[in-house]
């Protein structure tokens, strides 16, 4: 049952990917992304340091700085291996002047970590010799045996004689069984001490689906994300599923650059992948990186595992940059190539002008009386072209002045007998007022007289006549004129007339505008407005317009044009 598990895990999780290789493109371009950012991420990580130095600075209780030195330790465990040593040792000497066994124990235990790191297996265990484990705190018995595996481990991958081998693996064994022993169930360090403890005894099949159940119980961004995806990758590298390898190792070392850490084994692998793929560009790219990281956190080990791998990439990289440069010569000489062949065919084809450009200067003698012939026919045609259209242009000349003719003539119509009109009430008017006043003048009603001469009631009666007679002329004439002129306006512009009004003043105003009256004062002389109150009303209706103000009165004009274009 456990097989088919597995296998159907593998399937899913490694077989898939084959058939969708565009994931793994994906996951390889947010790797390259975050190898672009690393400095971000780098500097992430630093002010979080600075933080906790700024911290250490003002702080005087012993027990608190204890606690910042243990967090700037595991800060730079994985950042920069020297500077984690000195505040390990700054946790040593503070443990002792505190006389608390189990800090410095822990202090020890640090120490003996980071020699394990950059490679001082002697110091390491020496360390760790050094610490009583009958009386090492019970919450340290884990991180104990944690050392002894890694050492052991880094020891075994080392060792250069079989017995030396056989003599570090037996312990390693025997670590990692106490291990997994030592460790809370349910933590994620028991995971990878199981799983560690399963791959020494070479149970990858178990060791892998026991990861891959907790991996998926796990928080993207968790850290612990990149030793699951390491673990699993390491489980199917024993498989000998390079797809599936390579699918987890890309999702370890992108967590790896995330967190700012330079420590780190998965990209340094997952370049030796990438390169037995035939990606040589990717794999020297982050090659280098690699081992730009472990200069940078002074890894003797990391930089000693880059240094047996970098040469050999380096050296098939400088291959493919030499074939590159050569197809770039052969490029370019085929470039030079063509470009003589297509010189020497230029000057072939410039010999074939010349003889081309002879026979087209007799063919030019023998045609030039029929192209002085056809010059002249032309010449006659292009007069006769001009001629017609002049006559054109006269025509609509005539037709646009009959137009306006007709216009002016209708307007001028219509106003004579409007003024004949009036002119005709108003005479009957006055006889009739002359007569009232006679009468009033032979009674001596002096009263009633002086009320009958009073001007302002007897103009403003008149004046009103005046305009209510120009408003009908007006609009018996442009009938749409309120209408299209609303249509100029912008749409919460526009001129409402009240109740029985047919133009207010700014209507009448564009009404003798319309009637060719533009002039200020010939406006204010006939409609009885000052001047000021004619550009008032001029300026108001010009900002409510659509258009500029030029094209607004040009616009004004045009209304009603349609009407005397019929006649």
């Amino acid at each position: 049952m456990r097989k088919i598990v597995f296998v159907f895990i593998s399937f899913v999780c490694a077989v898939l990917p084959l058939a969708g290789q565009q994931a793994d493109d994906n996951l390889l371009d947010e790797l390259d992304e975050t190898i672009k950012s690393r400095d971000i991420y780098a500097a992430r990580r630093e002010g979080v340091l600075n933080n906790l130095k700024e911290g250490l600075v003002s702080q005087t209780d012993l027990q608190e700085k204890y606690k910042i030195y243990s967090r700037l330790f595991d800060e730079y465990r994985s950042f920069q291996s020297d500077t984690a040593i000195v505040y390990a040792e700054k946790k040593l000497k503070l443990a002792q002047k505190l006389k608390e066994e189990a800090k410095m124990d822990d202090s020890r235990l640090n120490l003996a970590e980071i020699y394990a790191i950059i490679g001082l297996y002697k110091e390491s265990l020496d360390m760790l010799e050094s610490i009583d484990r009958a009386r090492l705190n019970e919450a340290l018995v884990p991180y104990y045996y944690h050392i002894h595996c890694t050492a052991y481990k880094y020891m075994n991958n080392f060792a250069v004689t079989h017995q030396q081998r056989a003599l570090y693996y037996d312990r390693l064994n025997s670590y990692c069984d106490s291990l997994v022993n030592a460790e809370k169930v349910g933590t994620n360090s028991y995971v990878f001490a199981k799983a560690n403890y399963l791959m020494q005894k070479k149970d990858y099949k178990n060791s892998f689906m026991f990861l891959h159940s907790n991996y998926q119980k796990q928080d993207p961004l968790s850290r612990d994300i990149s030793v699951y995806a390491y673990l699993m990758a390491l489980n199917l590298e024993q498989e000998n599923d390079k797809m599936g390898e390579k699918h987890y190792l890309i999702i370890s070392a992108t967590s790896d650059l995330k967190s700012g850490i330079k420590e780190y084994i998965s990209l340094r692998r997952l370049a030796y992948l990438l390169y037995l793929d035939g990606d040589i560009d990717r794999a020297y790219s982050y090659m280098k990186v690699a081992m730009e990281d472990a200069i940078f956190c002074n890894s003797h080990m990391r930089m000693m595992e880059v240094s047996q791998i970098l040469p050999i990439i380096n050296n098939d990289y400088q291959i493919k940059k030499q074939k590159q440069n050569r197809q770039l010569f052969f490029f370019l000489v085929s470039i030079s190539l063509l470009s003589l062949l297509l010189l020497l065919g230029i000057v072939y084809i410039y010999k074939q002008m010349k003889r081309i450009n002879v026979a087209r200067r007799q063919l030019k003698e023998t045609n030039k009386e029929l192209q002085e012939a056809n010059m002249k026919l032309e010449e006659a045609s292009r007069l006769l072209r001009l001629n017609v259209s002049s006559l054109e242009q006269f025509n609509n000349d005539m037709q646009e002045m009959n137009s306006n003719l007709k216009e002016a003539n209708c307007i001028k119509e219509t106003y004579i007998i409007r003024y004949m009109d009036l002119c005709s009430e108003y005479l009957d008017k006055i006889e009739i007022y002359l007569k009232r006043l006679k009468k009033l003048a032979v009674k001596g009603d002096l009263g009633i007289l002086n009320n009958e001469l009073n001007p302002t009631e007897y103009i403003t009666e008149n004046l009103n006549l005046f305009y209510n007679n120009f408003d009908l002329t007006f609009l018996n004439l442009f009938p749409s004129f309120v209408e299209d002129f609303n249509k100029l306006l912008k749409d919460d512009s526009r001129i409402e007339l009240k109740g029985g009004e047919l133009l207010n003043p700014e209507l009448r105003i564009y009404a003798l505008v319309r009637l060719g009256i533009a002039d200020n004062i010939n406006i204010s002389r006939f409609l009885r407005y000052s001047l000021s109150t004619i550009y008032n009303y001029r300026t108001q209706v010009r900002k409510k317009a659509l258009s500029e103000r030029s094209e607004f009165e040009k616009k004004v004009m045009t209304i009603g044009v349609d009407i005397f274009s019929g006649l």
